[in-house]
């Protein structure tokens, strides 16, 4: 029995432990499976999901977010959800992952008055990539939010995932 344990760094990258014989400790091993920018400080939440074409997979989710610089502007940071074929010896992608490798879905694609053709073409982009990112601060029109950063850890409930963020003030004097 192998049991996978997850955590993020602060080069922006996430690890897979996987520990076994708790006797054995030259079997465990440590695996990068994704590689990003931004500092992660919180633990990913996890789901386990079940793809029809690739088999089982765990669904990774959490932000950046550099707390130590909590009034920072200048970085933009990134809430992800990544699949990880941690039972898999083919996963489907190469690791570590990279953004390359997930779909944008910070301007809401779905939501927007494209063609039925094309969004039913960036939902199968979905399934058939290794997750989504969301840019902090990509807010259209004028209220953007300078410096959002992802201050908590990801939390799935009822099949929604919530990240809490936080956005420096930008009045004068703060």
């Amino acid at each position: 029995q192998t049991c996978a344990l997850r955590s993020g760094d602060g080069g922006g990258q996430i690890w897979r432990f996987d520990i076994g014989d708790i006797s054995n400790t030259a079997s465990w091993t440590g695996t990068i499976i994704f590689k990003g920018s931004g500092k992660i400080f919180y633990r990913p939440d996890v789901t386990f999901e079940n793809d029809r074409g690739s088999g089982t997979y765990d669904m990774l989710f959490f932000g950046t977010g550099d707390r130590e610089k909590p009034n920072d502007t200048s970085f933009v940071n990134t809430l992800y959800a990544i699949k990880d074929y941690d039972n898999d010896t083919n996963p489907p992608t190469p690791l570590p992952l990279t953004e390359t490798n997930l779909v944008d879905v910070t301007q809401d694609f779905l939501q927007s008055n494209a063609t039925q053709a094309d969004k039913t073409n960036f939902l199968n982009s979905l399934r058939t990539k290794s997750g989504w990112y969301i840019r902090l601060n990509q807010s259209p029109g004028e209220s953007q939010n300078p410096g959002e950063k992802c201050d908590g850890a990801a939390v799935v409930f009822g099949g929604v995932v919530y990240f809490t963020t936080f956005t420096p003030s930008t009045a004068s004097g703060v």
